[in-house]
């Protein structure tokens, strides 16, 4: 079978028209090692190359409900769909050149006429393939950090232009939490590195206890720890950092009872709209805001541990 090197089976999603058609290219792909999930219905591929994030897939130019062509197009508006997938169009008859660059145009990476060349088509699948797997593995050595495994910088400026852009497009709540741990209630931080280091790795481990699936969790370029919460207001934010302080304080009390350190706090700082597509805010600045809210919350001597963005002073 062939597989990622996170040992995962290679998948292919196989969109036909006909039964007939589907079943033999599955059975062609299996035979090379292939995984294939199958389906005959346009909106249907659509569901399941969203859910499933397949490593290829063959899409029929004239499937019911959705054509290929139609097919690819909106996967590529979508920004959570990764272009770097490779797409194979199958044609009932050659296309003409206008058909032809509305493919190409729409993402297709080549079309195959009926009857299917199925020895071309491994060939061409499997250089795909590998590009793709190529591309991925030194995408991932760039956008998320080998020691923690969260997101780098680059990472997490990467999936807040994909989260921005959905929460624009469907006109949702987009946030933006960024927090930073400290040694001791007044906010200085642990004079000893390796100290800090440990209190920092428990913060990452409870941070990740309580967030959603969908969230995503990665580094600022100060260190600091973000979370980009798509679909999460005010309110939700407010939620998520409640739990974390709670799940924090009762880790300190445990401690505590067992004579370990109990000085472990964090403050926090947020940005976070109802409405993000009517906020106008570069994705970059999501976070930039949300920092310094937390630069504020550090300063503060006052009882308050949590601040948004649209708290501080104007000057």
């Amino acid at each position: 079978m062939k597989e990622l090197s996170s040992g995962r089976l290679v998948t292919v999603l196989v969109a036909t028209e006909g039964e007939w058609v589907g079943r033999a290219l599955e059975s062609v792909l299996s035979a090379e090692g292939y995984a294939v999930r199958r389906t005959q219905n346009g909106r249907e591929a659509l569901r399941l190359a969203r859910r499933t994030k397949p490593d290829a897939l063959i899409l029929d130019q004239h499937i019911a409900d959705l054509g290929g062509v139609e097919m690819c197009r909106e996967l590529h508006e979508d920004p959570m769909f990764d272009a770097a997938t490779p797409i194979i169009l199958i044609a009932g008859s050659p296309l003409s050149h206008l058909e032809r660059d509305a493919a190409y145009t729409a993402g297709v990476w080549v079309v195959l006429s009926q009857p299917v060349d199925t020895e071309l088509l491994v060939m061409q699948l499997d250089t795909f393939v590998r590009a793709r797997r190529a591309l991925v593995e030194s995408r991932a050595t760039t956008l998320t950090d080998p020691d923690t495994g969260l997101l780098s910088p680059d990472g997490l400026e990467h999936w807040a232009e994909k989260l921005s852009a959905i929460a624009v497009r469907k006109q949702e709540p987009l946030a933006c939490v960024v927090l930073m741990a400290v040694a001791n209630p007044s906010g200085a931080v642990a004079a000893d590195a390796a100290e800090f280091s440990e209190i920092a790795t428990t913060f990452i481990e409870m941070s990740r206890a309580h967030m959603r699936q969908s969230d995503v969790i990665g580094r600022t370029t100060d260190g600091r720890l973000a979370l980009l919460a798509p679909d999460t207001n005010e309110a939700g934010v407010l939620g998520f950092v409640q739990r974390l302080r709670s799940a924090i304080e009762e880790t300190s009390r445990a401690l505590s009872r067992s004579g370990g350190r109990t000085s472990t706090e964090f403050r926090a700082g947020y940005y976070a709209m109802e409405d993000f597509a009517s906020a106008y805010v570069d994705p970059s600045e999501l976070i930039r805001r949300a920092t310094r809210a937390v630069d504020h919350a550090r300063r503060s001597t006052g009882d308050e541990r949590t601040f948004n963005f649209n708290q501080l002073p104007l000057n």
